[in-house]
């Protein structure tokens, strides 16, 4: 009475008294249920694809495990139960998985090989059931089994109802349920997930697809057509804590409910972190010191794209968190000063924190970080500071089944860096090198994908400079550096004939800046103008009016015998932008400006002489005299073909106005002269607008 071998639907002419007629209770049973459509076809019925094997990805790829549970059958089994499973079309080894996701901590799991025909399954463990169903024969077909044993949990997809979502979340069937996307897979907590999501899952699986998407894109997946279906798993208990281990990420809800089952709420450089480890391609994008660093690259970029600012300003942790001191002050982006101290300033290799004998380390991943997101930036976002095309972040999963690959690059692909590199690392044998082999490797061939000299940033940050010490990261290993190693690197990068990047100071480069980078913008300013000496609990600061400082993307600290001390990036303290604190301990003299270019200006001290370039500028297109302005003097201020509207403005050394003007150049002339006898003796700012150029002048008033 069966129109086909599994037992999955009758022929047509079946009627009540055929099935009345069965002698076996069992086919009896499945026969009247198909009759009364009441059999749940949807999940009891299904065709299951093959997913490529978890050890070919290992290998191909030189990443971690992928997710074990591909096509989630949304039936639940209880122990000690006997299952009757129809398949067909199986040529490949194929399972029933079941796995108690339910106890949490050890999670029974046990396989059942299925055959063409009939199965009678002795089931042993609870829990979800999967057609486990791996090869790497590219042709495999896809297989059919009916389950007619266990109930129906459900399985989360795009195109789920509000209704059926509804129903899984309150059908106490299982605790838990598959939710299933095109990238990540999850398996949570019912009542978790129904806190924020119960009327549908989508914005969650698609928060969580976006960030592993993100992480293929880096990884050269799509540019290199390595793309595959296998999605990464993320399973959650309350227990454990965040960790991605064997069976892929796993995700605590006692750490916060929101941050893991929430979309809005969703800790997105946490889950970006894990998922990371499981995508850091090794040896030679996870040396010995870098497990907690290059699985941040990931973090760096979901969290840069995917959080929403409370302000104008997008930056991440780097830029705004306030960590542990060694050398810099305790404020808003210390990490930048702390490795530029460690490495440019004291020469100290970028692994340095991570020696055995080093005394007292403190936040060393993060410190160590600064240089891989300047890459990032400076690639990903900036263009090489050439107008080259940025590194497209895809935010809407809407979409991804009709997703066409991206079309060559014209010229050096600079946004796929780091895919660049990853494509080398899993194309080469390196598995008898040392670390500091690894090290260099890294140097030649970020070099070779960016086909630009990029040895001083390398130099400046730590990564060309000698070691040879016991690192610890999780296990203790030799990295050895040496000089000849590093000239090595350098001859091979000479003998390429590559150009030197752009900017000279990528080394200088935080999200705080990367207009500056991308847009050539100069930097610009007044000595002495909009800067004050400021002592707090942290220290002692040059407290830097960001306004008065246009563009600056850095500032250097120089002692009285003009040595490099700090350096602060614009935006340290404050994440506002509105100022910047830069370090400015009790040997600092100088402070410098520095914008993409190298260019830089002295912002402090200010002198009590002025420059002929201080009275006269723009080729004698403004004058201002006498200068100094004595007692009883009127100040004269001349704009060689004046126009009518101007705009005048009269500072002091800290930034503050005192002195408003507009009209004509007369005008400006006799208000500044009314307003000018009334201020104290000192140095002035006179700044000149005519809606086209500005005009600045220091001003001595004596």
């Amino acid at each position: 009475i069966f129109n086909d071998t599994i037992f999955s639907t009758l022929k047509p002419t079946v009627t009540q008294q055929d099935i009345d007629a069965i002698s076996s209770p069992f086919i009896k049973g499945l026969a009247q249920c198909l009759f009364n459509n009441t059999y749940n076809r949807k999940y009891r019925v299904q065709a299951f694809t093959a997913y490529k094997t978890i050890e070919s990805i290992n290998s191909q790829y030189k990443i971690g495990n992928y997710n074990g549970f591909e096509n989630p059958t949304g039936i639940a089994f209880q122990t000690n139960t006997t299952a009757i499973i129809f398949a067909k079309d199986i040529t490949n080894t194929v399972y029933l998985k079941i796995r108690d996701f339910a106890t949490e901590g050890t999670s029974p799991e046990k396989s059942y090989e299925l055959k063409n025909g009939l199965n009678i399954v002795n089931i042993t463990n609870a829990g979800l059931g999967y057609i486990s169903y791996y090869t790497d024969d590219a042709n495999a077909a896809p297989v059919t089994v009916n389950i007619t044993a266990g109930i129906v949990n459900g399985i989360y997809k795009k195109g789920t109802t509000s209704a059926e979502w509804a129903e899984m979340l309150t059908n106490d069937v299982y605790p838990k349920i598959d939710i299933e996307g095109y990238y990540t897979k999850l398996v949570t907590n019912k009542s978790a997930v129904s806190n924020f999501h119960f009327t549908t899952a989508q914005p969650l699986i698609d928060k969580y697809d976006a960030i592993a998407k993100s992480e293929r894109e880096m990884m050269g997946f799509f540019k290199f057509n390595k793309n595959f279906k296998n999605r990464q798993l993320v399973y959650m208990e309350s227990t454990g804590g965040w960790f991605a281990g064997g069976l892929g990420v796993h995700l605590d809800l006692t750490w916060g409910l929101s941050n893991s089952t929430s979309a809005p709420g969703l800790d997105i450089w946490g889950v970006a972190h894990e998922l990371g480890h499981i995508n850091q391609v090794r040896p030679g994008l996870r040396w010995t010191g870098t497990t907690e660093i290059t699985n941040n690259l990931y973090s760096l970029w979901a969290y840069y794209n995917l959080y929403s600012p409370t302000g104008a300003n997008r930056f991440t942790r780097l830029e705004g968190e306030i960590a542990d001191k060694t050398a810099f002050p305790k404020v808003a982006g210390n990490r930048f000063g702390e490795i530029i101290i460690q490495t440019q300033i004291n020469g100290k290799n970028i692994m340095d924190q991570f020696r055995t004998d080093y005394v007292n380390p403190a936040d060393a991943n993060f410190r160590s970080l600064v240089p891989f997101w300047q890459l990032e930036l400076y690639y990903q976002l900036a263009g090489a500071s050439k107008g080259a095309s940025t590194l497209a972040f895809d935010s809407d999963m809407s979409d991804e089944d009709t997703q066409s690959p991206s079309g060559p690059v014209t010229g050096v692909d600079y946004a796929h860096w780091f895919a660049i590199v990853a494509e080398k690392v899993r194309n080469t044998d390196e598995s008898q090198l040392t670390q500091g082999q690894l090290v260099m490797n890294f140097v030649k061939n970020t070099c070779d994908a960016v086909q630009e000299d990029l040895t001083d940033f390398f130099t400046s940050t730590g990564f060309l400079k000698p070691i040879n010490a016991t690192i610890s990261d999780y296990t203790n290993d030799q990295m050895t550096i040496t000089q000849s190693m590093i000239d090595d690197v350098k001859s091979y990068v000479l003998a390429k004939g590559y150009a030197k990047p752009v900017s000279p100071v990528i080394n200088y480069l935080s999200a705080n800046s990367v207009n500056a980078y991308k847009n050539l913008l100069p930097v610009s300013g007044i000595t002495g103008i909009g800067v004050q000496i400021v002592n707090n609990a942290q220290g002692q600061f040059l407290l830097v009016n960001n306004s008065q400082w246009s563009n600056a993307v850095a500032f250097e600290t120089y002692n009285a015998s003009n040595q490099l001390i700090s350096v602060s990036i614009v935006g340290t303290g404050d994440t506002t932008l509105a100022n910047t604190y830069v370090d400015y301990p009790a040997n600092a003299l100088n402070v410098y400006a520095v914008g993409y270019n190298g260019q830089k200006i002295l912002v402090y001290p200010a002198t009590n002489t002025l420059a002929v370039d201080d009275i006269k500028t723009n080729n004698n297109d403004f004058i201002v005299y006498p200068n100094p302005l004595k007692n009883g003097q009127k100040l004269v201020i001349n704009i060689k073909n004046s126009r009518e509207n101007l705009k005048a403005e009269l500072y002091d050394m800290t930034g503050k106005s005192f002195i408003s003007a507009k009209g004509s150049l007369r005008e400006i002339n006799k208000e500044i002269n009314d307003k000018l006898q009334d201020l104290k003796t000192g140095i002035y700012l006179i700044s000149i607008n005519d809606g086209t150029n500005t005009y600045q002048s220091k001003i001595i008033k004596e």
